[in-house]
């Protein structure tokens, strides 16, 4: 494989990644992890999925080249604000994005190298400065002339951990978690659009350089800070052959498949999609390491069997939650429905027979997939009402090992799977396959 294909591969994975394959560059066997001081920026992005709504009703195919326009305006500047402060963006997606300042990584200065809390302390800096630069830029931002995208910002301080995990098939997921991780998460949907929250970590530190309002939860809603620090870009490692075998590993196969044939056009398209939210509420970042590994190994074997793809992996305060899609490229049917209940159904039985309690939401409908970015870090992902039903169907499915259906899902697979209504909802339990 020649270095252009790598570097197109590599801009699809996490700075820290690289850095772990390029001192390792052999295919991983077992699972790994790491544990680290960091600052953890997340952004929550609304207004995606009314533009797509919007876009996708004109016919002659404007509607979704504009949708493409919007996405390479908006996304090229969120990572290049994240970059320009050192920050590295470990998840991008339609609606969301993290990203991770790690306190090792925060220049020394003159003085020389630092101690913990004052690497830390500079590392939360730069993630606020990064907050700042999103909020000014991309809050508000117009899309269409009636419609403006807004951004919900918060930004922790502590301990994250990073991890290699699955394997099945050869695919392994580099997942993020650690208390940073999940009291941004957590702290993030507090906020209001165009906020800024700090945590009470990352605020205490933080304290003699902020102004805004402090909060009775003692979290700190963020205005601007009174000295910035100069820009200092994170450097990626140097890409060598040695590591293409290990690196194919943790790409997408729509990525995959499209940057090693040239086959570009795959990765901007309107697709008919099935989505599954699966949540573990009882795995949670202080679990096992090797717990969560065998556990997703259980996830994508299952999902597997029925050509499914995960989209993304979590690990917040609600546990795992797993995005999984039916119908990306190269792999496409007409059948994506019944496999996503089927996949849904294989799933549960597999989790509960590890003693793990599970809930699932099932949707079907259009999305637009694409690679989100700039060559400096992108990802693909989908974007799409599906995706946001099937995250309110996992939310509402509260008892364990319990699945609920949009009713799209239900018309398309209801000739082979039996379900039943919920009461007074536009829910759809399934309870097997006919004939079974």
């Amino acid at each position: 494989m020649d270095i252009s294909t790598i570097e197109a591969l590599a801009s699809y994975v996490p700075v820290q990644l690289l850095r772990l394959l390029s001192v390792n560059p052999t295919p991983a066997r077992k699972p790994t992890d790491q544990h680290f001081d960091a600052a953890v920026l997340v952004a929550h992005l609304e207004g995606f999925t009314a533009l797509f709504e919007r876009l996708r009703q004109d016919d002659d195919g404007a509607g979704m080249k504009k949708l493409s326009q919007v996405l390479n305006a908006y996304y090229p500047l969120l990572v290049d604000f994240v970059k320009a402060e050192g920050g590295d963006i470990l998840s991008l997606t339609g609606d969301r994005a993290l990203a991770l300042w790690r306190a090792a990584d925060a220049p020394s200065g003159k003085a020389g190298r630092r101690s913990p809390i004052a690497a830390l302390t500079a590392a939360t800096r730069r993630a606020v400065q990064s907050a700042l630069s999103l909020q000014k830029m991309l809050h508000e931002y117009e899309a269409l002339e009636d419609l403006r995208l807004a951004i919900r910002i918060s930004v922790s301080a502590g301990k994250a951990l990073t991890a290699c995990v699955g394997g099945a098939l050869g695919r392994w997921e580099f997942l993020t978690s650690g208390e940073a991780v999940v009291q941004a998460c957590a702290l993030n949907r507090q906020a209001a659009p165009g906020d800024i929250l700090l945590t009470p970590e990352s605020y205490a530190l933080m304290r003699t350089q902020s102004i805004g309002q402090e909060l009775e939860d003692g979290s700190f809603r963020l205005e601007t800070i009174r000295i910035p620090l100069p820009s200092a870009p994170l450097e990626s490692p140097p890409l060598t052959p040695e590591i293409a075998a290990p690196l194919r590993a943790y790409i997408p196969g729509a990525v995959l498949n499209s940057v090693t044939t040239g086959q570009a056009e795959w990765l901007a398209e309107l697709r008919p999609l099935t989505l599954l939210y699966v949540n573990l509420p009882t795995l949670h970042h202080t679990t096992p390491l090797d717990q969560i590994h065998n556990t997703m190994r259980t996830m994508q074997r299952a999902l597997y069997r029925y050509s499914g793809s995960v989209s993304k992996l979590l690990l917040e305060d609600a546990g795992v939650v797993l995005v999984a899609a039916l119908g990306l490229p190269p792999l496409e049917y007409a059948d994506t429905a019944l496999r996503g209940v089927q996949a849904a159904l294989l799933l549960v039985g597999e989790l509960q027979g590890a003693g793990l309690p599970c809930k699932i939401g099932v949707a079907t409908g259009p999305a637009f997939c694409c690679s989100v970015g700039n060559p400096r870090r992108r990802e693909y992902t989908m974007i799409g009402a599906a995706g946001e039903r099937a995250r309110q169907l996992m939310a509402a499915a509260a008892n364990t090992g319990v699945i609920l259906c949009d009713a799209a899902t239900f018309e398309a697979a209801k000739a082979q799977i039996d379900f039943e209504k919920v009461s007074s909802q536009p829910f759809y339990r399934p309870k097997g396959e006919r004939g079974q």
